[in-house]
């Protein structure tokens, strides 16, 4: 029995719908994954793959998928499709169809970008479920903590730097030395940074505000009533945001919100405002 010849016809169509599908799959990852700053702190997984994972996953199936559409397109059904929009016939008959569709894509497009209902009800979803993946009690104590290297958070928690690394060798997690950012040692040890954070600040016995700022319900607190309680108005307010280049704020927007626009902690805009307050 002859194997058949191999059909690159039939391998594209069956390439290009696998990626198809997992295109639906890390987009809607994508969609539900949280912030970078939480994804980052908290070691955030899902199906077994991380923010990032699911990005690059996303990327380069998107662009294998592009070039196995061209390729499909070119090799197999150029000639046709170009018949195909040639014949005058086909033009009168198909030319509502294709106003619908450009239409319909169009209406998409403008409806995404200038964010207006329903298509900005996608959006304020997938913001929603991301913010959900965020309770106050796992939130960094400021940016980007996770790059901070074990002689930094020692700084931080006020303990001596070898400390630091002496204590995480006898819980067992395998460090290399204080230039070891808390990414980098959670990673080794299969942890998040976050809890390489809590090992060290147990041992400090440091459990007090961090930087001064109350940790508790700062996110979920609106600009407006974060405002009341420095007691400044929102002119004052978005004077000081201005200085620090940052643009006009509702009193309606939440800290949260304010602080994954700008990829901060929420204590970090209340110690701001706090700081230029006094």
């Amino acid at each position: 029995m002859t194997r058949s010849k191999f059909s690159f016809k039939t391998f594209t169509s069956f390439l290009i719908t696998m990626l198809f599908l997992m295109l639906i799959l890390s987009g809607t990852m994508l969609y539900v994954s949280p912030p970078g700053r939480v994804a980052h702190w908290t070691g955030w997984t899902l199906l077994g793959g991380s923010k990032e994972q699911w990005g690059a996953v996303h990327s380069l199936m998107a662009l294998v998928f592009l070039i196995g559409g061209l390729f499909h397109l070119l090799k197999f059904n150029w000639t046709v499709f170009l018949d195909y929009l040639k014949r005058k016939k086909n033009r009168r008959r198909y030319s509502r169809e294709l106003i619908a569709a450009v239409a319909l894509f169009g209406l998409v497009m403008a409806g995404t970008l200038a964010e207006v209902p329903p298509f900005k009800y996608v959006m304020d979803l997938s913001e929603t479920i991301k913010n959900s993946w965020e309770p106050e009690e796992v939130e960094a104590p400021i940016a980007h903590m996770e790059e901070q290297t074990l002689e930094q958070v020692a700084q931080f928690l006020k303990i001596e730097p070898q400390k630091a690394v002496d204590v995480l060798t006898r819980k067992g997690f395998d460090v290399a030395g204080l230039s070891q950012t808390l990414k980098e040692v959670g990673a080794a040890n299969h942890r998040s940074p976050r809890q390489i954070f809590q090992e060290l600040q147990r041992a400090s016995g440091y459990s007090g505000p961090v930087g001064g700022v109350p940790r508790q319900g700062v996110g979920r607190m609106t600009v407006g009533e974060v405002a009341d309680t420095l007691g400044l108005n929102m002119d004052e307010v978005n004077a000081i945001l201005k200085a620090k280049g940052i643009e006009a704020v509702r009193p309606d927007e939440r800290m949260r919100d304010l602080a994954t626009r700008l990829e901060v902690a929420p204590p970090e805009i209340l110690e701001m405002l706090r700081q230029s307050a006094h």
